[in-house]
């Protein structure tokens, strides 16, 4: 048993893991979300500029290697573009688009595929530390404030 505390809150949560806990999706679902704090200021100007980045550089590879050929891919494409723009489920789209930068990897190779890997690094990055203050899901599951009155 180990006890965490919720920088939003500051309330200590205690969580027992068993052996059926040991899965990283189940210790995720019993401890919340991966990002612990939405950074404000030149950190948060720095994760908008990122997610910025990784939409422009998926637009890039998908036209220069093709990425999305048919109307249903064209339109996951479209959609994940508009989600690490917005900032909305930033974690799933950032950890989507260093899935489909792995299997592009293996797909061209070369010098391409190195320049494909490490934007994918880069999405991984992203969905560890955050879409930081200026995005939807830091105005849906930011910081809160209470305050008790007597």
């Amino acid at each position: 048993m180990f006890r965490t505390r919720s920088p939003k809150w500051g309330i200590v949560h205690y969580v027992e893991l068993d052996f059926e806990a040991l899965c990283c999706f189940d210790i995720l679902l019993q401890m919340g979300t991966f990002v612990s704090l939405y950074p404000g200021g030149w950190a948060g100007l720095a994760l908008l500029i990122l997610r910025c980045c990784l939409a422009a550089q998926f637009i890039f590879l998908a036209k220069m290697l093709n990425i999305a050929a048919t109307d249903l891919e064209l339109i996951a494409a479209v959609g994940l573009i508009f989600v690490l723009l917005l900032g909305f489920a930033t974690q799933v789209a950032a950890v989507a688009y260093g899935a489909i930068a792995v299997f592009e990897f293996e797909r061209v190779g070369g010098v391409m595929g190195a320049h494909v890997l490490v934007t994918g690094l880069i999405g991984i990055s992203l969905a560890l530390l955050g879409p930081g203050a200026f995005s939807i899901d830091a105005r849906l599951y930011g910081r809160r404030e209470i305050s008790l009155n007597n």
